[in-house]
């Protein structure tokens, strides 16, 4: 599977000590991630640099979840408008806070999988998915890996039940 995906936009800072649960039960939108397939309950997700951008292997008990929202983000890059498109049209609709719907075509987030100026690439692995994530311009993998591992990072957070 090949995506074609929407600038790089980093997540938000950390927020304050005390406040970082609320916080990031809201940053987290209303569907909590349910698109990404390191958010699946137990998932592991490893990343791993290369010249061309970033290789995310992510496994878990719940391998079959974890496939099925790789293929749907796949899916999803190939049929909807550009970032820059989709924004202005959830806008239009009145959307002012990201969801984890979709309806923002992938310029905001904090899935590992970036969806913004990449092509993606997922293949399964009996344990889960191996998805390969390219920038579509030419150098821009150094940011495209800086917004990886800054999602990586703020992750455990976000999942927080």
């Amino acid at each position: 599977m090949v995506l074609a995906l929407g600038a790089f936009q980093s997540p938000p800072p950390a927020p304050p000590a005390g406040k970082a649960d609320a916080k990031a039960e809201a940053e987290a939108g209303k569907n909590k991630m349910k698109h990404c397939p390191s958010a699946v309950k137990g998932a592991k997700t490893e990343a791993r640099n290369h010249d061309g951008g970033v290789e995310l292997t992510i496994t878990g008990k719940g391998a079959k979840e974890i496939q099925k929202r790789a293929a749907y983000l796949v899916e999803l890059s190939t049929r909807r408008p550009s970032p820059e498109e989709a924004l202005k049209e959830a806008r239009d609709k009145g959307a002012k806070k990201h969801s984890g719907a979709g309806e923002f075509g992938g310029g905001v987030g904090y899935c590992p999988v970036v969806m913004k100026d990449t092509v993606l690439e997922a293949k399964k692995t009996p344990k889960g998915v191996v998805v390969s994530l390219k920038p579509t311009r030419p150098g821009d993998a150094d940011a495209l890996q800086k917004i990886v591992r800054e999602r990586l990072a703020r992750l455990p957070s976000l999942l927080k039940e």
